[in-house]
């Protein structure tokens, strides 16, 4: 990818950032409709993991290397299975009834798993987890010998341009609870969605621009 267009992404970025922090400070009750549940930042999850899903699983096939087939297909599965969660597994659209084991340990009451009790701190700690390598797995993919098969997925990892998307969950999520909103946790987990989603379709492009045939996609018959 040319350095004009990471250097862009990399500017959005950090424009997208400063823009919901001026939000905070300056434009509150706006920023607390921006993100409450069900708002527009939690439905634009979704559909940044339903895209990232969809752009990681055309990866896994136009990919001819096994490791990196099979990381994108992990990737496919977290991405879908993050959306159905951000939707409660199709609760809010489909309206249907709780089931008495989310109804009791769900503080939403809500079909899903990341609001059960008990599972915060493992949520907390798998955006950081992610944050960081999204951050800084360009750099190690740096100091790892190319005939290393660790090198074959490290090929795949994001880029520096998309450093502050990555990086912004990691910072929420360490700070002290008290200090934040229920609002800034949605706003970090916006820009990990647009991080991840950003990065599969910057993957799909380099396919596209390669010498690998978007054919192989495609069943044998056609």
């Amino acid at each position: 990818m040319k350095i004009i267009l990471k250097v862009i992404i990399l500017l959005i970025s950090g424009w997208g950032v400063w823009y919901f922090y001026d939000m905070r400070v300056n434009l509150y009750s706006q920023y607390e409709v921006l993100g409450i549940e069900d708002g527009i930042l939690e439905y634009s999850q979704a559909l940044f993991y339903v895209l990232a899903g969809i752009f990681a699983f055309v990866n896994s096939r136009l990919e001819t290397k096994k490791y990196s087939a099979w990381f994108f297909l992990l990737i496919t599965v977290g991405a879908f299975f993050i959306a159905l969660e951000e939707l409660s597994w199709g609760q809010r659209i489909l309206n249907f009834e709780t089931g008495e084991f989310f109804a009791t340990n769900n503080f939403q009451s809500e079909v899903n798993i990341h609001n059960i009790h008990g599972t915060g701190a493992l949520i907390r700690f798998g955006y950081i987890a992610i944050g960081i390598i999204g951050s800084i797995s360009w750099i190690i993919k740096k100091l790892v010998k190319k005939r290393d098969f660790i090198f074959e997925i490290l090929n795949n990892v994001p880029g520096w341009e998309l450093l502050v998307l990555f990086i912004l969950p990691v910072f929420i999520n360490i700070l002290d609870r008290e200090l934040l909103a229920p609002q800034d946790y949605e706003v970090a987990e916006f820009f990990l969605s647009t991080g991840i989603m950003i990065w599969m379709l910057l993957q799909l492009v380099s396919y596209a621009q390669g010498s690998k045939s978007f054919a192989r996609i495609l069943p044998k018959n056609l």
